[in-house]
């Protein structure tokens, strides 16, 4: 089954791609939304050849965990770069995203702040709390002023109240649930992905080796994760093809872009816009 499998070049070629298209864009005006997106398409690329180099160890309980993860970093990457010449969209929605998980990072943080007794633990967290002031410009005191700081910045893009803010997306798409969100920016399948990407959860979360326990082996691919396993991989075409237009690094990813062509001559289409 290796031939299912990316290789090391087309792995580095993409890696190549997102480094070529930072040092495009660096310096640039929408330095916060460009340092997303590259995060982003980068996390994606090591995932997919963690999920690769897993599956090559035939380590296939593990590589199955980190399925809906790239899934969902898909998604993101997508809706932010939907329309990646449309400068001030691409960096309303990295920006929303990046403030939106900052500030369900800090809820979170706030509430077991809130539950602790030991005055040592208590420090540790105001301490690693200060190193977000450098993503900000602003410097955080305490855990509320941060916990404040970010609600109030999320809520700049929820003004209508009608929006989940328990969503990010619903603030700048019409989508009102993850379902449709992952139908539309995930594709995996022209019909199906959301329902794939929910039946990863159990995989996820650790508990999927249960549904294993009548099988012959505990460690094994179904012929299903096979076909997920190929979208997967593929996953990796459109953001790259959104990160190249929006970066106008066409030319200068040609060497990268031809050796991905002959892999695969049906990514053609993803190329050539």
């Amino acid at each position: 089954m290796n031939e299912l499998l990316l290789n090391k070049k087309e792995i580095s070629c993409y890696y190549e791609i997102n480094e070529i298209c930072r040092k495009i864009n660096k310096g640039k005006s929408q330095v916060e939304a460009d340092n997303v997106i590259h995060t982003l398409y980068f996390n994606l690329v090591q995932t997919v050849e963690s999920i690769n180099l897993l599956v090559k160890e035939k380590k296939y309980l593990a590589a199955k965990s980190l399925f809906r993860k790239c899934i969902e970093t898909t998604a993101n990457i997508n809706c932010i770069l939907e329309y990646p010449e449309a400068k001030i969209i691409v960096k309303k929605r990295a920006k929303l995203l990046n403030i939106f998980t900052m500030q369900h990072y800090m809820h979170r943080v706030s509430k077991l702040y809130s539950k602790m007794d030991d005055t040592e633990d208590k420090k540790e967290i105001e301490t690693s709390v200060k190193y977000l002031s450098p993503l900000t410009g602003y410097k955080f005191e305490t855990i509320s002023d941060a916990l404040t700081y970010f609600t109030n910045e999320r809520d700049k893009y929820y003004k209508n109240k009608s929006k989940n803010k328990k969503l990010w997306f619903t603030a700048c798409t019409d989508f009102k649930s993850k379902q449709d969100f992952i139908d539309r920016y995930g594709k995996i399948s022209k019909k199906y992905t959301s329902f794939l990407y929910n039946m990863q959860s159990e995989d996820t979360h650790g508990t999927g080796i249960l549904l294993s326990l009548g099988s012959k082996s505990l460690n094994g691919f179904s012929r299903q994760d096979w076909v997920l396993l190929v979208a997967i991989n593929k996953l990796l075409e459109e953001p790259t093809t959104y990160l190249i237009v929006y970066s106008k690094a066409k030319n200068k990813c040609g060497t990268q872009i031809d050796y991905l062509l002959t892999q695969d001559e049906k990514n053609k289409k993803y190329w050539e816009k």
